[in-house]
């Protein structure tokens, strides 16, 4: 602390650098609730005067070990996108120049400069403020002499006691003017939550600009949340230097929030809940939904028609299989989606709380309206939560185990593949349904087009959803079947026109995002502009695209259910016949759903997650329907 206040106290030469400074307090392994300790009363006066929030710290290069960890964050930091480092040394990632607040500061006059308050195991946190060219900043040690003060200094407290890092804070806040700019950063989650997959610290900013409430930024457009990618933009912005360019990071901003603290422990623990529920909850609904399709397939199949009493299994029996999908393999998304609101404590809560309102609904839907209205309402409910859930920023979404994940560092807003492939399935499917029972089908049809039109709007809206492979994906699915319900066939003109239709709804979206300012457009129209690499997305989407495919659970799902319906249409055509009679919008539902499949896996990263629900969806319809014909 006295070395750190001998440094803090130097004088600066005169004209050697700008009057002012910019203080960073680098600690590692640390989170919300670690700084609001009672026992750390200036980490404690922190979060009271400063605007903070919870950190997202992904990089391009993840790492359990803490040095590889300090390293990939500080390159990372200094580049304003995702990056890594190899060795103490910044290695090669597309859409990422490792320096870039480095040379902005340079050029704006700033001299920077890392204090390790004692000796550390590595230095690597200089590369904070490394060049471009390479070069790192003098990094001095407790004890070794300071030729003068820079403009911008990093103290680099590590992996300290909470208690050693609360007095260099104390010591740094009694230096600092009230015009300079204070950054206190975990520049790395807890080595426990990154072997988890959980990449969250915290983080505070104090100065002109910064008063108490809640860090947000266009990355993430989540109120108390920004990334380490948002750091390096918001110090440039805070200096009055030029924009940096070639970063994914944007301009951190506050939002008023009185008792900021809590509620960001109160979010810190719900997406850190739902991160580690994801998983095995995802896993058993897809395993559990795939048992139930494949003995329903066998039921179907090899226990003779229903309801003849030749069938070797009761139609009782029947019954309840079916309830038994409809809950599985249609109620369980929207369940999983509205998990995160009961604020469930363990794993084991989670997944009663989720199988039980996945029964109930199907149970009390079902005794309500009988077997065909409980589908059309739960899988009505199924697509407008989320889309509902989209018009007020996702309060749910962001909780649950089912869609995006924070706690990650992927997708911060909007809806991901693996939503967008339920709601637009449970849309095709509920609305066949709809129509067919309506009295007045044409009008039903008029305003199914409108949800249908909503929709593709709020999926794939800048302010709203934000997937922009939601037009290609929504448009083609939709159309063929208002195509096909109209009672009009497929030509090589329709299709023409649909495929027009999804790449101008697709443009006009693209349009629309690249009007908005820069701080709140997304990747893609910062990229059609040229403001970062569209080489890189098209790299990371690829690359996703393919570890998704081999390592998730959900590509089995697809060949299970997308199988199980392929053999009941070759071995019971019979039967299928029967229920094309009373369902006559079923055919047509399952080409749309086909077609949205097939179009949600090549135009989106991670597409199985977009062809799963939906094949999903339809295996439970057809099976239902076999099951209890009529």
């Amino acid at each position: 602390m006295l070395a750190t206040a001998a440094l803090l106290s130097a004088a600066s030469p005169a004209g050697a650098a700008p009057s002012r400074r910019v203080f960073i307090l680098w600690l590692d392994g640390s989170t919300i609730s670690d700084w609001s300790s009672p026992s750390l009363p200036n980490f404690h006066r922190l979060l009271d005067e400063a605007a903070v929030g919870i950190l997202s710290t992904r990089t391009a290069h993840e790492s359990t070990d803490p040095t590889v960890m300090r390293e990939n964050a500080a390159v990372t930091f200094g580049a304003g996108a995702q990056a890594g480092a190899e060795g103490g040394k910044p290695i090669k990632i597309a859409g990422a120049t490792p320096g870039l607040l480095g040379d902005a500061l340079a050029r704006g006059g700033y001299t920077t400069e890392v204090d390790q308050p004692r000796t550390g195991p590595d230095m690597n946190v200089a590369l904070a403020f490394a060049r471009s060219d390479g070069t790192v900043p003098p990094v001095f040690e407790r004890g070794l002499p300071v030729g003068r003060l820079g403009s911008v200094i990093l103290v680099d407290v590590g992996s300290f006691p909470m208690r050693e890092a609360d007095g260099v804070l104390y010591t740094i806040k009694k230096s600092i003017a009230p015009h300079d700019l204070l950054v206190v950063v975990s520049g790395s989650p807890p080595v426990a939550r990154q072997k988890k997959g959980i990449r969250l610290s915290a983080v505070a900013i104090e100065g002109p600009g910064f008063g108490p409430g809640l860090l947000t930024s266009g990355t993430t457009r989540r109120d108390g949340l920004i990334t380490i990618t948002d750091l390096a933009p918001t110090i440039v912005d805070a200096l009055g230097l030029p924009a940096l360019t070639g970063v994914t990071g944007r301009v951190a901003t506050v939002v008023p929030k009185a008792n900021a603290a809590s509620s960001l422990r109160s979010f810190d623990k719900d997406i850190v809940r739902a991160s580690l529920d994801r998983y095995p909850l995802t896993r058993w609904m897809m395993v559990i939904a795939m048992v139930l399709v494949a003995l329903a397939l066998a039921v179907t199949v090899f226990a003779g028609p229903a309801p003849s009493t030749s069938s070797r299994i009761p139609r009782g029996a029947r019954d309840w299989l079916a309830t038994l999908v409809l809950a599985a393999a249609a109620a369980a998304p929207l369940s999983l989606y509205v998990n995160g609101a009961f604020h469930p404590s363990s794993l084991s809560v989670a997944a009663f709380e989720a199988a039980g309102v996945a029964l109930g609904l199907a149970v009390i839907a079902r005794a309500a309206a009988g077997l065909i209205g409980a589908f059309v309402v739960v899988l009505s409910l199924t697509a407008l939560v989320p889309l509902i859930d989209l018009l007020f920023g996702t309060p749910l979404g962001v909780r649950s185990p089912l869609a995006f994940q924070v706690a990650g560092g992927g997708r911060f807003y909007g809806i991901d593949g693996g939503m967008l492939g339920v709601v637009v399935g449970a849309e095709i499917f509920a609305s066949a349904l709809l129509i067919e029972r309506a009295r007045d089908q044409h009008r039903a049809g008029q305003l199914i087009a409108l949800v249908f039109a909503a929709s593709v709007w709020l999926l794939g809206a800048p302010s709203y959803g934000s997937k922009f492979g939601a037009a290609l994906t929504a448009v083609p699915a939709f159309g063929v079947l208002a195509l096909l319900m109209a009672g009009k066939r497929l030509t090589r003109a329709s299709v023409a026109l649909i495929a027009i239709a999804a790449l101008a709804v697709t443009g006009l979206l693209i349009a629309v995002d690249a009007l908005r300012t820069s701080g709140a457009q997304s990747h893609v129209a910062r990229a059609v502009e040229g403001r970062s690499s569209a080489w890189a997305i098209i790299t990371r989407k690829v690359h996703l695209q393919w570890v998704t495919t081999v390592h998730t659970i959900w590509t089995p799902a697809i060949l299970v259910f997308a199988g199980a319906v392929a053999i009941v249409l070759w071995r019971r055509r019979d039967l299928v016949a029967r229920a094309l009679e009373w369902h006559t919008l079923l055919r047509p539902a399952l080409l749309a759903a086909l077609v949205g499949g097939i179009a949600g896996f090549v135009f989106n990263d991670g597409g199985v997650l977009v062809t799963a629900p939906i094949a999903m969806f339809a295996a439970a319809v057809v099976f239902s329907t076999l099951l209890t014909p009529g």
